[in-house]
């Protein structure tokens, strides 16, 4: 049985722009200090999807794209949330499996241990060929393995039957996933850019590939964005070409594009005079949901950085993902007086006007 936000008749519905193929989990949380928490939305996937919902906030929502597996635990709280984004979300209910979930336990230093409770259950590019609207998604947002990325790909380029050196391929957002980025698996990595649009790991895992420390300094990391710049061939992006949107904790995010285009965007929460920070997990993956979809909107790379720091910043607000209020009220906040107001302390060039102009297209 196939519950959809998006309603049975798939066939009359808009291709997205962005589509996760990553994963969906409910976590419990275990403290040393305070109570444990349940329930709690997660998954590298779902924060992406969290990431393009943002972005879309004054646009046709139904452009982000999402396949959720729903065991017979599956709390109906948090349907309701799903639903009520009104995404492009087939929710695909299996009364004979359990839901994937998480344990995590944080312990002194932060230190965190995860493990699965039950079978997790990934997406495959098989599992959108059944849904048309989905296949002609726009844009593929990929969180595994360079072999993974590959073999993904290859199943794209089959299916739809262009290649993805292509520039007219829909575009490949790749995160990579963090035990693969060791030195071993780097001309992997290196071997697939030329068929990616924007790859975005954290600074810790892009230094792993070369087998180095994580760096700490703005000089540092983009050198260590420059070694990947020379790999990311891909014309696509109408026409702006590839990109490297590296995730700099605290530093924020640095983007670095293949035809010269260089930039920091500064952390929302760092600049915040009142910052509110719960929960970092899914931060990274918000941001390459919401960088992705807002440069598809706009076709800029200024306003696709804006929106990727404002959407992290809001992740970090609470667990899980933001609380939903009418189409752009998030946390009890618009979201264009949160555009502003990140514009107002980063000083950046755009304006407020020019941003939500793009996300509107």
């Amino acid at each position: 049985m196939i519950a959809s936000s998006v309603g049975k008749m798939d066939k009359d519905v808009e291709s997205p722009i962005f589509t996760s193929l990553g994963m969906f989990i409910i976590d419990e949380i275990h403290y040393l200090d305070k109570p444990s928490v349940f329930n709690i939305i997660g998954g590298g996937g779902f924060f992406g999807l969290f990431g393009a919902r943002v972005a879309l906030s004054f646009n046709n929502t139904r452009k982000a794209g999402f396949i959720l597996d729903a065991g017979s635990d599956f709390p109906a709280e948090i349907k309701d949330i799903i639903l009520s984004w009104q995404t492009s979300t087939i929710i695909r209910d299996n009364p004979e499996r359990l839901t994937t979930r998480g344990w995590n336990s944080y312990g002194e230093h932060d230190f965190r241990e995860f493990k699965y409770l039950t079978p997790k259950k990934r997406i495959d590019i098989p599992d959108i060929i059944g849904y048309d609207f989905l296949l002609q998604s726009r844009s593929f947002h990929f969180i595994c393995s360079a072999d993974r990325c590959a073999d993904m790909i290859q199943q794209l380029e089959k299916v739809q039957g262009i290649a993805y050196d292509n520039p007219n391929s829909a575009v490949i957002c790749w995160e990579p996933v963090p035990y693969s980025c060791i030195p071993e698996n780097l001309s992997r990595c290196q071997k697939i850019l030329s068929k990616v649009d924007i790859l975005s790991p954290n600074s810790e895992e892009a230094a792993r590939f070369f087998g180095e420390p994580e760096p700490f300094t703005k000089p540092e990391l983009e050198s260590l964005a420059d070694r990947y710049i020379p790999y990311l061939t891909k014309e696509g992006n109408q026409g702006l070409g590839s990109v490297l949107v590296l995730r700099c904790g605290e530093l924020g995010i640095y983007v670095c594009s293949k035809k010269g285009y260089k930039k920091w965007f500064p952390a929302y929460q760092i600049l915040n005079p009142s910052p509110k920070v719960l929960d970092c997990t899914g931060a990274g993956n918000t941001a390459c949901g919401a960088f992705a979809t807002a440069l598809l909107l706009g076709h800029d790379w200024e306003t696709a950085g804006v929106m990727a720091s404002v959407a992290s910043g809001l992740c970090l607000e609470q667990l899980g993902v933001a609380k939903l209020s009418g189409k752009s009220d998030w946390n009890g906040s618009d979201l264009r007086d949160r555009i502003d107001m990140y514009l107002q302390w980063s000083k950046l060039e755009t304006t407020t006007d020019k941003v939500l102009e793009d996300l509107e297209k």
